[in-house]
């Protein structure tokens, strides 16, 4: 099994989960319960550090081969994507707090209103603690703003939201995927 296999695997199980489950801390657990299984499969590198979104002093297991989407941290489960993208959303938001979460409860961050075109994973699940999290999902045929299975779709080439309302918008593996950039961008 190949890590992009192993990828859309742990996303289909962990939509499902969500379903079954309904609690974010269960969902999460499932999620790593998921990565744990997968690693006892494979001969993985297993490097010490700190995680910058769950604060933890933890183990990342990865393949270097893979190492952008590899490298998931014993505690979160996140990857180094989204280590990356949560120390590029703290440094453009001048966050003082080591950690996303710990940056998360500051004052400065309840502000604000944040779109993130995705609904599930380790970054989503520390953004949730936001007031001003709005997570989406682009499901065809249902328009933008409504709700599906209590996940809201929107489509980035014509999203519901009013302009300048949105502080940060979010977007990990979805530009790829949009036909006309140009009119998702403006």
């Amino acid at each position: 099994m190949r890590a992009p296999q192993f990828e859309k695997f742990s996303r289909l199980a962990f939509i499902k989960s969500e379903q079954k489950l309904g609690q974010p801390g269960l969902k999460l657990r499932f999620y790593r319960k998921v990565v744990t299984e997968f690693l006892k499969y494979r001969n993985l590198e297993k490097r010490k550090g700190y995680c910058c979104i769950c604060g933890r002093q933890t183990y990342f297991m990865g393949v270097e081969k893979i190492a952008r989407s590899s490298f998931w941290c014993s505690s979160c489960s996140s990857n180094a994507r989204n280590r990356s993208l949560a120390n590029a959303i703290m440094e453009q938001l001048k966050a003082s707090q080591p950690s996303l979460r710990e940056w998360l409860k500051s004052p400065d961050a309840q502000k604000l209103r944040v779109w993130q075109l995705q609904a599930n994973g380790p970054l989503h699940w520390a953004l949730h603690e936001l007031p001003g999290h709005v997570p989406s999902e682009y499901i065809e045929g249902i328009e933008s703003g409504m709700q599906k299975m209590g996940i809201r779709c929107e489509d980035v080439m014509c999203s519901s939201f009013e302009s300048e309302t949105l502080d940060l918008i979010i977007s990990e593996d979805v530009m790829e995927h949009i036909p006309d950039l140009y009119t998702a961008q403006r």
